[in-house]
């Protein structure tokens, strides 16, 4: 991504192979948006600069870009995909953890969401708020959080 989106969006104004780059705020504050090689929906919102993971703390300041509301935005390819509009609670944001990652680089999936997902969120959606918590359950024999 960094090597081919956004050298491409610089040179030509051409995202290839991303599908969006924005960098109307600048390299340090700018976003790519990639269709994963996984899955016809699939899509990864990736920063244009290096942030090793979610715990990172530059993530974290006052001034960072909402990287979650972004990603939460690019939903919409998943429509155009699909060609059609898919209901809010059909499309999930998942981002790995350290241990689970195999890139040193933040990136969120978006994607749809499987419905057994759909329903364990609603089970446990009074326990999900605005801060990052596990979810009470396994699925799919791993522990995940939520917010």
């Amino acid at each position: 991504m960094h090597n081919a989106c956004v050298p491409d969006q610089l040179r030509r104004h051409d995202p290839a192979p991303c599908v969006q780059v924005d960098l109307r705020d600048g390299i340090e504050t700018g976003f790519a948006v990639l269709k994963d090689i996984r899955g016809n929906t699939q899509f990864l919102l990736i920063p244009t600069v290096r942030i090793s993971g979610i715990e990172n703390a530059v993530i974290l300041a006052p001034n960072a870009p909402n990287y979650f509301a972004i990603a939460w935005e690019a939903r919409t390819y998943i429509d155009e995909a699909l060609h059609r509009t898919l209901r809010r609670d059909d499309v999930g944001l998942v981002v790995n953890s350290i241990r689970s990652r195999t890139q040193d680089q933040l990136h969120i999936h978006v994607d749809c969401i499987r419905p057994e997902v759909r329903e364990a969120l609603r089970e446990h959606e009074l326990s999900i708020g605005s801060r990052w918590a596990p979810l009470d359950e396994y699925l799919f024999g791993h522990r995940y959080m939520a917010m």
